[in-house]
This record gives C-alpha cells, sequence and structure tokens, in this order.
C-alpha cells in the first residue's frame, strides 16, 4: 500500500493541474456532489464544467490522497495513539507547499467565479462542519469527515483571506473554524490574541485547530512576538489540563514552545 500511495504521490507530481482537475471532476463527480453544495460553473481547458465546490473538494482529496492531508487527527482533534502524523511518527502537523499551491489554484479561480461564490463557499462550508457536528455522535468517523471539511477550508484561505477578520467576529463555531483554517496558511500576528482566546471558548476540536494556527503564527513570526505567542501558549495549556489524557492539541503546543523556545509541559505540568 505505502508503495501505492508513492506511486499516486509521484503521478500527481508530475501531472499538470488541469488534468488532475479533469481526473477528480470525472471519477469523483458522484461523490462531490453528495458532498459538496451546488456553485455557479466555470469552465476548466477542455471544456470541462466544475463548480467551485467540486474545484474545492478536489484539491482537498488530493492532499489526502497525497498524505498530506489533516484527516490523520484523533479524535474530536484529542486522544490515542492512532493520532499521531501520517507517517506514523509523533510530528506535529505541517502545512506544506502543497497546500500553498492548491490554496493559489482556488484563489486564481476567484477572477472567473467572482467573490460571491467564495463567500457563498466559505459558508457552506461553515454550515457543513455544524451539521455534521451536531448529527453524528463523537468519535473517529466524525473526526475524519470534520477533517475533510477542514482540508477544503484550508484550500479556500487565500481567497477567503478578505473575510477573515469578519469570520473571527461571528458567533458561528463554523466562521470561525474558517478563519482558523485561513490562519493556518497565512498567519497574521495581530490574531494571535484572538487565537489565545479560542482556547478557552471553543470545543475540543476547534481548540486543536487553534493550536495549529499558533504553530503557523510560531513559525512566521518567531521571536518578534514572542510574548502574545508566550500567553496564547499558556492559554492552550491550561486547556490541555482540563482535558484527560493526551491529546494532539498538546503535541502541536509543544511544538510551539520548541519555536518559540519555552520548555515543553503537559497536561499534567
Amino acid at each position: 500500500m505505502d508503495t501505492d500511495l508513492a506511486g499516486m504521490a509521484a503521478l500527481l507530481d508530475a501531472v499538470a493541474w488541469p488534468a488532475v482537475a479533469a481526473v477528480f471532476v470525472i471519477t469523483q463527480r458522484q461523490v462531490l456532489s453528495s458532498l459538496l453544495g451546488r456553485l455557479r460553473s466555470v469552465s476548466l481547458p477542455g471544456g470541462i464544467e466544475a463548480t467551485l465546490a467540486e474545484h474545492v473538494g478536489a484539491e482537498a482529496l488530493a492532499l489526502i490522497a497525497r498524505g498530506r492531508g489533516s484527516a490523520q487527527a484523533g479524535a474530536e482533534g484529542g486522544a490515542g495513539p492512532g493520532s499521531a502524523g501520517a507517517d506514523g511518527t509523533d510530528a506535529p502537523p505541517v502545512l506544506s507547499a502543497d497546500h500553498v499551491r492548491a490554496a493559489e489554484r482556488i484563489e486564481g479561480l476567484v477572477r472567473t467565479v467572482g467573490v460571491d461564490a467564495v463567500a457563498q463557499e466559505v459558508d457552506s462550508l461553515a454550515r457543513e462542519y455544524e451539521r455534521l457536528r451536531g448529527a453524528m455522535p463523537s468519535g473517529a468517523e466524525r473526526t475524519h469527515r470534520l477533517e475533510l471539511v477542514v482540508e477544503k477550508m484550508r484550500t479556500l484561505a487565500l481567497a477567503a483571506a478578505p473575510k477573515c477578520a469578519e469570520l473571527r467576529t461571528s458567533g458561528s463555531a463554523g466562521d470561525r473554524l474558517m478563519a482558523l483554517a485561513t490562519l493556518q496558511l497565512q498567519p497574521d500576528v495581530s490574531a494571535i490574541p484572538w487565537i489565545e482566546q479560542r482556547f478557552a471558548a471553543e470545543t475540543p476540536f476547534i481548540q486543536y485547530h487553534a493550536a495549529i494556527a499558533l504553530l503557523s503564527a510560531a513559525r512566521a513570526f518567531g521571536r518578534a512576538a514572542q510574548r502574545p505567542l508566550e500567553r496564547a501558549l499558556e492559554a492552550g495549556y491550561d486547556a490541555a489540563r482540563r482535558s484527560d489524557g493526551t491529546s494532539d492539541r498538546e503535541r502541536v503546543l509543544r511544538a510551539v514552545g520548541e519555536v518559540i523556545g519555552v520548555s515543553q509541559r503537559g497536561a499534567d505540568g
């Protein structure tokens, strides 16, 4: 299976984006139609019609197929030995150049579909997160479904960046998750205090993605934002102490501490 996955990654690296989009749109149309809302159509090279939602879904599926997606997270951003990185190590998640390129491709579609279509897809994904969380019981299956939503949100991160400040002030948990997905790819030093607040105000799943956004900010700004990063890190550890057991959140928080030179702590520390 590892050989097959490696071969898939090599193939996706070698093939130009229009061909990748064509394969996903043609072979996954039925699946995507059931998972994604319908938005206005755009034309791809070769006359292939696809909605913005299908582009977003295709990018997310490609990232997961290449092992670069976030669907390996533990249940509700929480516990378990199965929640290590995609390679089976205890390494924190790293948003790769593949994530950036996927988001850039989606951003490039804005000129074709318009900003209204982007706003509609942002809203659709936020509502999808809330619907899944409300309808499914807690556990690994729900987490995997929610992580697919987050992966789609990340592909929209650059296109949705102008809405990030508005999303941060929303009363909708789905909107705030979209803001965190945006900050994971496009860190904003002024948003660090808001990220800090997520650890006291949100569910463990959203706290996990707040930790990833904090790690992105730490890597982007480092010691230049030392004090706000330390305060946010302390808030993250406080939230971890209120949880049972070891979590993915703590693994990411320890990585933040390593970046900014703060000693590791655990839920019992």
